[in-house]
């Protein structure tokens, strides 16, 4: 938990507390995050192979983004391409209802 007085001088950060929580992150805790995303993403891509979805799903450390089509985007048009399809609305919106928040779009 941060323990630590979250200060806010303005806008170098829009979530302040979270970057403060983040800087005392262990090296344990993060390794166990990085299990966590790792987990994440191979249950995201077995799910929808096993759906017949076409889906990228990228890990970058504890990072997992998601893209629907048949291949990576591989630069900032491609992923707009793949965001204007509305497979990650739908999906985006289908989590929603079930409690589940995601980034609005797939590149933040």
């Amino acid at each position: 938990m941060c323990t630590r007085p979250a200060r806010s001088r303005g806008t170098r950060l829009r979530r302040p507390r979270a970057s403060q929580c983040l800087s005392q992150l262990t090296p344990d805790a993060y390794e166990r995050l990085v299990g966590r995303a790792t987990i994440l993403a191979n249950g995201l891509r077995d799910a929808f192979a096993a759906a017949g979805v076409d889906a990228y799903v990228p890990r970058l450390g504890s990072l997992v983004g998601l893209f629907f089509g048949s291949h990576a985007p591989v630069d900032y048009d491609e992923a707009k391409v793949s965001v204007a399809a509305g497979g990650y609305p739908v999906f985006f919106h289908a989590m929603l209802d079930q409690g589940i928040a995601l980034a609005p779009v797939p590149t933040r």
